[in-house]
């Protein structure tokens, strides 16, 4: 009998934790399988590419589709956008890939002429 109530307590505890979330959520957690619309707005696919009055469908922070005649689901959140644009885009603010050197000019040109300087005097 012991090793009963034993075996019962065991499976309960189990069956207990199994039901919990394991990761924490930080925020307000939606458990809702959300679709978002974004209509009537100018994609930009590309540098020389663009869909005027385009359907962007987002579902779980991934693009679904993308187009003219996009079948926006019954159940979708739909956001107007009309004369917005968007862009396909990742951001990153610490780069400068890509960007021309910044040409010194003024105080600054006049400060690093003097360092220069200094250092040649320094060496001789």
């Amino acid at each position: 009998m012991k090793n009963l109530l034993l075996l019962f307590g065991f499976l309960l505890v189990i069956i207990h934790a199994g039901a919990q979330e394991n990761f924490p959520v930080n925020g307000v957690v939606s458990k809702y399988n959300t679709v978002h619309a974004l209509i009537n707005a100018e994609i930009h696919i590309d540098a020389e590419t663009s869909i005027k009055r385009a359907v962007l469908l987002v579902k779980d922070d991934k693009i679904i589709e993308v187009g003219n005649a996009v079948d926006i689901p019954e159940n979708a959140i739909i956001h107007n956008l009309e004369g917005a644009h968007v862009y396909p885009s990742f951001i990153d603010p610490y780069t400068n890939y890509g960007l021309p050197k910044v040409k010194k000019t003024g105080m600054e040109a006049s400060t690093s002429n003097k360092k220069q300087n200094c250092r040649s005097i320094l060496l001789e």
